[in-house]
């Protein structure tokens, strides 16, 4: 008889535990604020710049080389980075329609 009270009893108990209304959950999409510093360009420093007053032919094509190695790679760095706000932009979107 014991065995069957506490049976009882504990059915009781965990059906009073479980809720009755199921829980929400609710999502939201949040972007990441990006500045424009995440991506630095690359810059020369003075010591790196030849004298124009001596500057031969060769150390102008150096320079050239240099400058649009650094150009293209700040362009390709500011693109991802374009990209990828704007992908987060449309997922966002889509997500909260």
């Amino acid at each position: 008889m014991k065995k069957i009270l506490l049976s009882i009893g504990a059915l009781l108990f965990l059906v009073a535990c479980t809720s009755t209304q199921p829980e929400l959950i609710k999502y939201t999409m949040v972007i990441p604020p990006i500045d424009a510093n995440a991506y630095p360009c690359p810059q020369l420093k003075k010591n790196e710049i030849p004298d124009p007053k001596t500057l031969t032919d060769i150390q102008v094509a150096f320079l050239l080389k240099k400058l649009y190695g650094n150009n293209e790679r700040c362009y390709n760095s500011n693109q991802a980075l374009i990209q990828y706000i704007e992908a987060a932009r449309a997922e966002t979107q889509a997500a909260s329609k």
